[in-house]
This record gives C-alpha cells, sequence and structure tokens, in this order.
C-alpha cells in the first residue's frame, strides 16, 4: 500500500502550480495599443561613460555590468478617470529600460501592461497580486528606447492608481542577451 503525507496530500490540493507566478502572460488588448499616450523624458544615456564603467567593474571583481540607473521621479498614474490610461517613457541611447517604481499599487481589476513603443514587445498584465506593503517594483528589461505603460480599469478605479517611478535602468549590452548568465538574484545594474 502507498501512503502519501497528509500535508503532502494536502498543499497538491491547496497551491495550484499557477499561483507561484503573481503576472499572467496575456497579449495587450488592441485597444491600448492604439491609446494616445503621454510622454516623459528622461535625460539621454551616456553609452561611453557606461561603457567605461563596465569595463573598469569587470576588470575589479569580474562582475558584467548591462545597464546604469538613472534616478529621475515621475508620478505615471492617471490623472483623467477614463478606463485605459497610457503613458511612455523615453530614454535616449538607451539599448533598452526597465522602470523603477516607488510606490506602485493597482487596484482589484486593474491591469497594467508595459510594452515597447510599437506593441510589439509586451510584459503582462500587472495587477493586484503584484502589490506587496513596501510598493516597489521594477520591470522586465524593454527593448528600445521607449516603454509604454498601458492600464486598463474601471473609472471609478484609477484614483486608487499609484505609479510612481523613481527612475529607470539604462540599458546599453544587447538588451536580448542582456544577462550575461546572471542568476536572478544577482544585481546588474548599478
Amino acid at each position: 500500500m502507498i501512503r502519501f503525507p497528509f500535508a503532502g496530500l494536502l498543499a497538491l490540493l491547496v497551491v495550484p502550480q499557477f499561483s507561484l507566478a503573481q503576472t499572467e502572460n496575456l497579449r495587450c488588448p488592441s485597444a491600448l495599443l492604439t491609446q494616445p499616450f503621454e510622454v516623459v523624458e528622461m535625460e539621454a544615456m551616456d553609452v561611453e561613460a557606461a561603457w567605461e564603467r563596465a569595463e573598469k567593474l569587470a576588470e575589479e571583481s569580474g562582475q558584467y555590468l548591462y545597464g546604469v540607473v538613472q534616478d529621475q521621479t515621475e508620478d505615471l498614474a492617471p490623472t483623467a478617470f477614463t478606463d485605459r490610461h497610457a503613458v511612455a517613457v523615453h530614454l535616449p541611447a538607451a539599448a533598452g529600460l526597465a522602470l523603477h517604481f516607488s510606490d506602485f499599487h493597482l487596484p482589484a481589476g486593474a491591469q497594467l501592461w508595459v510594452t515597447d513603443l510599437t506593441g510589439s514587445w509586451q510584459e503582462g498584465p500587472y495587477d493586484f497580486r503584484d502589490n506587496d506593503h513596501h510598493g516597489r517594483i521594477a520591470t522586465g528589461d524593454v527593448p528600445g528606447e521607449w516603454a509604454v505603460l498601458r492600464l486598463s480599469a474601471p473609472a471609478h478605479l484609477m484614483p486608487g492608481v499609484r505609479l510612481t517611478m523613481e527612475g529607470a535602468a539604462a540599458l546599453f549590452r544587447d538588451v536580448e542577451a542582456v544577462r550575461g548568465g546572471s542568476q536572478p538574484c544577482e544585481v546588474d545594474v548599478a
């Protein structure tokens, strides 16, 4: 007779595998992809200085630097309470960028996608499951100079959306293979 520990059986019943990831992977609705957006301009990346810093760091410690964090606080939350909102962040001269948020909150019923300028690269939707006690989050590495936030929610929920960007990781290496074999918990931007 085969015996299963009760706790193991309970875990199989209570913790479905899909709960391991907070965000789903769904395509951004076409209505959001055609939504006009506001633009936030960041200071152009100094690519030469980034490469010099990366080479120095590689020589000194063997670390593989692929991006440099540029600080810039911006409130990207909607101000007009309609059911759609879009805002783009432009970081000239970057091969890619990852947005960093110091205050991120989506009410239940809101969904947020992050895309490149054309919408061909997409991440999301983020939703209330991505909220946590400290409100901090970073997006994935978006290829190109543009990251576009595309938000969908019932209009009455828009006042509860918080999207305070504290800056962005300006990437200067090939974004498709950008991490150079790093493990997910390693810091590759400075």
